[in-house]
């Protein structure tokens, strides 16, 4: 029985019998050592190779199954696929062969990441991306998924052919590269742009119009989104890098999957808070972030949306910080006060002098995104997997007028409409850069204040003393 056959017969998803679309059918019956997937988001790869993994460790006997995600949290995510179509498995064969789930499914091991099936002497195990990945053992089967967004993928597919098993007796070992595209850089971009000369790969593509259940959405998708993450996403472009600001490769670089979002900072670290104040419309963000070493890392982020009963944001952002700051215990709160006022820091008066107000000149944003992108390009600050806050750094440009003046334009409609996520994470860590810490490139003299839109490299606070970096 092949892949098709069994998986359309012997599992159920959400209770419903399973019709496999043609790009499924395709990919489940290509039998080739190496596959290739460029795909469109949302078109249900992480369910078919869970499926898959399930049979080939049903049906080949000393099967080791690896499943290789971005990080843990997606590795448990891709295991859980594996666990509820296996449970769906039992209860199909329950009914048409009792004796099949009581000789081929008892497990020897289930844990978090680990599947054993006793009379096959098969596994199936769901891994985040590390050396541990290439090593191999006795794999048989390897799936990288997303591979497009791995750390160091390039020493990974090197390590890939010497690690796996190619000679299982009947099993033809199978190693899968799937992910949806990014830009055109890295081992992904570069495997697809080689296709026409790696005879040993077999290519798939899959686009969003080969998947019924996405042509009913697509519409309300193409309007949540930009043109160029669109392209990227769902029509398996790998986008061109030219317009943006910041490279899409070097905010992957600096993404930490597992980092997560902290509300009470017990750090003895200098830890700064920009504030990018909405305007009518406009949503207000506050971005807090951590200097530790010679790292920025950012510890929390909020969002306040504008509403029809109050387009004006910043009135509860106000009120936010104020409840909260004692928890991050801020050396600097930097607000952004570009057309909302002296009224956005009187709000914040009780707080006391760690609060100032900036307006956003053109020249003032150039030198706080510069060196938020030379924060990026020196891997000295690590994100979360934000993806409003990526997409939004990925979306901005730079250009020069005719006059010489730089400006930072993003695009004007879908979600990343918007840049408020860029400079209140410009402003923290522009803050963090002349605060203090030495972690960032400054040199603390002394004093209490400054004046940040000093365009020397010499800060000058009110009281004379200089921050020098």
């Amino acid at each position: 029985m092949g892949a098709v056959e069994f998986i359309e017969h012997g599992f159920r998803l959400h209770g419903n019998k399973i019709k496999l679309d043609p790009y499924q059918k395709k990919f489940l019956s290509d039998d080739s050592v190496f596959r290739f997937v460029n795909k469109s988001r949302r078109v249900g790869m992480s369910q078919t190779i869970a499926w898959e993994a399930l049979y080939r460790a049903l049906t080949y006997p000393n099967t080791w199954v690896t499943l290789v995600s971005t990080c843990d949290s997606k590795a448990k995510e891709l295991m859980t696929y594996v666990k509820d179509a296996l449970y769906s498995h039992m209860e199909v064969m329950s009914e048409l062969d009792p004796d099949y789930v009581k000789n081929n499914l008892r497990l020897g091991i289930k844990t978090k990441s680990d599947i054993r099936f006793v009379s096959m002497n098969s596994r199936i195990e769901s891994i985040p991306n590390s050396p541990r990945a290439a090593r191999g053992g006795n794999v048989t089967d390897l799936y990288l998924d997303e591979f497009a967004h791995y750390q160091d993928p390039e020493t990974l597919y090197s390590a890939i052919l010497p690690a796996i098993s190619l000679d299982r007796g009947t099993l033809s070992s199978k190693v899968t590269f799937i992910s949806t595209p990014l830009a055109k850089v890295g081992t992904f971009y570069r495997l697809w742009a080689d296709r026409g000369k790696n005879k040993h790969i077999s290519y798939h593509k899959i686009h969003w119009s080969e998947c019924p259940r996405l042509k009913r959405k697509i519409d309300l998708i193409k309007k949540s989104m930009d043109e160029d993450q669109f392209r990227r996403e769902f029509c398996n472009e790998f986008v061109d890098e030219a317009h943006s600001a910041l490279p899409f490769s070097e905010i992957k670089a600096c993404i930490d999957e597992e980092l997560k979002d902290e509300m009470d900072l017990n750090t003895k670290n200098p830890v700064y808070v920009g504030v990018d104040y909405g305007k009518v419309r406009d949503s207000t963000v506050i971005i807090v972030i951590e200097i530790e070493y010679e790292r920025v890392i950012i510890r929390h982020i909020k969002e306040f949306q504008p509403s029809k009963d109050n387009p004006n944001s910043y009135s509860e952002a106000a009120q936010y910080i104020i409840r909260n700051y004692k928890r991050w215990n801020p050396n600097r709160i930097i607000i952004d006060q570009t057309g909302v006022g002296e009224g956005t820091i009187e709000d914040l008066k009780d707080i006391g002098s760690i609060v100032r107000g900036e307006t956003l000149t053109a020249g003032y944003k150039d030198k706080i995104f510069s060196h938020l992108k030379r924060l990026f390009l020196d891997r000295r600050i690590v994100i979360p997997n934000n993806e409003k806050l990526i997409n939004q750094l990925h979306a901005i440009e730079k250009k020069t007028t005719t006059s010489g003046i730089i400006r930072y334009t993003h695009p004007t409609k879908g979600l990343i409409k918007h840049d408020d996520y860029v400079w209140a994470l410009c402003l923290a860590c522009y803050a963090g850069q002349i605060g203090g810490g030495g972690s960032c490139g400054a040199k603390y003299i002394g004093g209490s204040t400054f004046n940040m839109n000093s365009e020397d490299n010499d800060i000058l606070g009110s009281d004379g003393i200089i921050f020098k970096y």
